[in-house]
């Protein structure tokens, strides 16, 4: 056993180093405009071997101070695996991955602290609901909130330093209501300059404008419909963007290319972040060069194939850092270990995002294979993670899940009223449309936003449709939702946007229904190449 471990302590100490040489960048990165750049200097592949060992670090410490932790990898042998299959990657590898279901769900909050106790000062607890209506709380220390919000500013300074306007607002329209990270989003971001928490209130965020005028750098984050609700209402109350320097920060969905296109029209620049109340909410970010990598996948689908797979529906694609984040892709989903010391660590962990993990170096090669032009030049050799959605059966909007169960209940609450509608089976899926909408829309022709569809499988005794159908459901979903959920409901009251799903109605047996003659089981989420 020494010997074993003694072999994987040199495997250790090498990752050491690379983990002592990163965190000494991480001092020049907060303290020097663009900084973000400098990873690269170090190499991609030493911020890599960093996060493998904060990782296997992070494992390890957590099976002695973590009374949930020792519990969930009980009869885990990681130092033999480590030894027998490859080191570092060995000991990761042995460990489980978990989740809300086999982790959160099972041991106590206090249990998943280190020490097994909360604290008696000097933490936050979040609340965020799903839609299953149980609230999950998510605990926090200040010092490692501290560390995330003055990575989060760092990494904003670094997207906006080609702005024009040196001052820089920041217009916090994400919800303020049932979720942590509209507040996350006030803390992290006050580093960067004057902040305006609006929530989804248009009304607020043109009364912010008008009162801080055109000689600033606005930064509106929010949702991807929100931003497109905003460019849609100056229109029609005759507000000139154009005379504002706007930058978009999004995140909580998925965003088209077409989308942003069309944001930019009024916004310098529209970019994502991806997080999870369940990790961080700045895991990993949009870059100049992640950008051009999906617009490229989207016109080459060959292109696409090489880095993702498949060439269904396009995934988002962000750059992360791997010295704080050990991103791994097992079964086809993102698993992360958050390296740095969490008051709750977060070992091996699944949000269940469908996904994968592209490194910087296979990117150029693919790219030079293929003859796609990148810019490269000045970017940070940072690998990406692309991310195509929940990997579980729920679809994401506006910040809040939608579960198949609700859409059962509710068109089977529709269908007790109005068995003469003859609704049959439904199944779910996001769809990208080429123009957006701005108000609560019943049935659209493809024509802009990504956004929830409802295909319903519905035809009377004589196989008519009534016209009024899809009217009827999403009526009937939004009330459910609304009564039901409280994510909903918050969504709901700030953004009459949220409940605008798309219905599809759909003759038994057909379209998306046609597989299900041969099915044991029907499947409820269309994802990719199915949707």
């Amino acid at each position: 056993m020494c010997r074993m471990r003694i072999a994987v302590a040199f495997d250790l100490a090498g990752g050491l180093g690379a983990h002592l040489l990163v965190r000494a960048a991480d001092v020049t990165l907060a303290r020097r405009p663009g900084g973000m750049a400098l990873l690269g200097r170090w190499g991609a592949g030493v911020a890599e071997r960093a996060g493998l060992y904060g990782a296997v670090r992070t494992a390890a410490t957590a099976r002695r101070q973590v009374p949930a932790y020792q519990a969930a990898t009980q009869g885990a042998r990681p130092w033999s695996a480590a030894t027998q299959a490859g080191g570092l990657h060995g000991y990761l590898s042995a460990l489980p991955v978990l989740d809300k279901a086999n982790y959160i769900d099972v041991h106590p909050l206090a249990a998943r602290c280190r020490g097994g106790e909360l604290p008696e000062r000097g933490v936050e607890v979040d609340e965020s609901s799903g839609s299953s209506g149980r609230p999950y709380q998510w605990v926090r220390s200040r010092a490692e909130l501290d560390q995330v919000e003055a990575r989060l500013a760092v990494q904003a300074r670094y997207l906006l330093r080609s702005r024009r306007h040196r001052r820089v607002v920041v217009l916090n329209c994400f919800s303020m209501g049932a979720w942590a990270t509209g507040q996350s989003v006030t803390g992290a971001l006050r580093r960067l300059g004057v902040v305006k928490s609006c929530g989804p209130d248009l009304d607020k965020m043109f009364a912010a404008i008008d009162l801080l005028g055109t000689d600033v750098c606005y930064v509106v984050c929010g949702y991807p419909p929100f931003l497109d609700a905003l460019v849609a209402a100056a229109a029609e109350r005759g507000v000139d963007l154009s005379a504002h320097e706007l930058w978009g920060f999004v995140g909580g969905e998925g965003m088209t290319e077409v989308l942003r296109r069309r944001l930019q029209r009024s916004f310098s620049h529209v970019l994502s972040a991806y997080g999870a109340s369940d990790l961080d909410i700045g895991v990993a970010g949009e870059t100049e060069l992640t950008v051009a990598v999906r617009a490229a996948a989207a016109t080459d689908p060959d292109f696409a194939q090489a880095l993702f797979g498949h060439t269904g529906r396009l995934p988002m694609v962000f750059q992360y850092d791997p010295s704080t984040y050990h991103v791994e892709a097992v079964d086809g989903e993102l698993v992360v270990t958050v390296t740095r010391r969490l008051l709750s660590p977060r070992v091996r962990y699944a949000v269940h995002d469908a996904g994968g993990v592209l490194r910087f170096p296979d990117l150029v090669a693919a790219a030079a294979r293929h003859g796609i032009a990148l810019p490269l030049a000045g970017a940070p050799r940072l690998p990406m993670l692309y991310v195509h959605g929940r990997a579980d059966s729920t679809l994401s909007h506006m910040g809040a899940n939608l579960y198949p169960e609700d859409v059962d209940a509710a068109l089977g609450t529709l269908a007790d009223r109005r068995p003469d509608l003859g609704i049959g089976a439904f199944c779910l899926a996001m769809a990208d449309y080429p123009d957006g909408t701005t108000g609560p829309v019943v049935h659209v022709e493809p024509d802009g936003t990504t956004g929830p569809v409802v295909h319903v499988e519905v035809a009377d005794d004589h196989g008519r449709v009534d016209p009024g159908l899809p009217a009827m459901v999403m009526a009937a979903l939004a009330d459910w939702l609304v009564l039901h959920n409280r994510d909903w409901a918050a969504a709901a009251a700030e953004d009459d946007r949220a409940l605008a799903f798309h219905i599809a109605p759909t003759a038994p047996g057909t379209g998306v229904f046609e597989a299900n003659a041969t099915r044991i089981k029907r499947r409820y989420i269309l994802r990719g190449d199915h949707a």
